[in-house]
C-alpha cells in the first residue's frame, strides 16, 4: 500500500505580515514593492491594515485578453494569450445572457487562442465578463459599428522590471477621441487623454503602491455606453501581496 505524501511545509512559508497599527511589513526582497508606500496607503484608504492585505506567493500567469471588433460584420472577436510558465484557464461571462453557461477557455503557456460573440440579436450590443487566475479580470462593454466609427483599441502592456503598467490607445477613427481612465488603485483618480485622428497615445501607471495590483477603467464621452476594464496583479516574479482594495 502506497503511503500518502505529506505537503511540503515551505509551501506554507510566508512572510510575517505584522501587527495591526504596527510597523509596515519588510516587502519580500527585491520585488520592487514599496512596503512603506502600501503601508501609508492602507491606513489612509482602508479601516484596517491588517484586513486590508496579507502576504502572497508569486504567480507563473502572464496573461492577456484583447477585444476587437471585426470590420464589416457585427460581432466581436476576443483573443486570449498565454505568455506565462503555466496553463490558465478563461471564463468569460455573457452579461447580456446570464441564462447561458459561461464560456471557458484553457489556453497552454505561451499559446492563444480566439474566439467570437455575435451581436446582432442584441442589437449590436456586447457585455463581456473575463476572469482569469490571480485576480486577472476584463470587462468589456459596447457596440458594433462602422469601421470608420469604432471606438479606440486599447491594450495593457506590463512593466514587471519597474512595476507598472502602460495602457496604449489605438484611435481607428479621422477624427480626435478624448478618453477618461478612472484608477481604483488611486482613490478614483482619473487621467484624461485625447488621442488625435488616426493616431495612438499611451499612458503609464505606477503600481508600487499598490503592491503590483491594478484596476483601470476606460471611458470616452464619444462614444456613450462603452468601456474597457483591465484589474489584476502584475507579476514580478517575487513574492507580494494580496489586493488592498479587496482585504483577505
Amino acid at each position: 500500500m502506497a503511503k500518502s505524501r505529506r505537503p511540503d511545509p515551505s509551501l506554507f512559508d510566508l512572510p510575517d505580515i505584522g501587527e495591526p497599527g504596527g510597523p509596515p511589513p519588510p516587502p519580500p526582497p527585491g520585488n520592487g514593492i514599496d512596503g512603506v508606500a502600501l503601508h501609508e496607503a492602507a491606513q489612509s484608504r482602508y479601516l484596517n491594515y491588517a484586513l486590508s492585505v496579507i502576504t502572497s506567493r508569486a504567480l507563473p500567469y502572464v496573461l492577456h485578453a484583447q477585444l476587437c471588433l471585426v470590420p464589416s460584420s457585427r460581432c466581436v472577436s476576443v483573443r486570449f494569450d498565454n505568455s506565462g510558465r503555466q496553463g490558465a484557464v478563461f471564463h468569460v461571462y455573457d452579461r447580456l445572457h446570464l441564462d447561458r453557461y459561461p464560456r471557458r477557455y484553457t489556453v497552454e503557456a505561451g499559446k492563444s487562442l480566439s474566439d467570437r460573440w455575435e451581436t446582432a440579436a442584441d442589437g449590436g450590443l456586447y457585455d463581456l465578463w473575463i476572469l482569469g487566475p490571480g485576480g486577472f479580470h476584463r470587462h468589456f462593454i459596447g457596440g458594433t459599428a462602422k469601421h470608420d466609427a469604432a471606438p479606440p483599441w486599447l491594450v495593457l502592456h506590463y512593466q514587471p522590471a519597474s512595476v507598472a503598467v502602460e495602457l496604449e490607445a489605438h484611435n481607428l477613427n479621422g477624427r480626435r477621441v478624448p478618453l477618461t481612465v478612472a484608477d481604483a488603485h488611486d482613490g478614483g483618480s482619473t487621467s484624461e487623454l485625447a488621442v488625435r485622428a488616426d493616431g495612438r497615445v499611451k499612458e503609464r501607471f505606477p503600481l508600487r503602491a499598490s503592491a503590483g495590483w491594478y484596476d483601470l477603467t476606460v471611458t470616452s464621452e464619444a462614444f456613450a455606453g462603452w468601456s474597457n476594464r483591465f484589474a489584476g496583479r502584475l507579476e514580478t516574479g517575487r513574492d507580494g501581496f494580496s489586493d488592498p482594495l479587496l482585504g483577505c
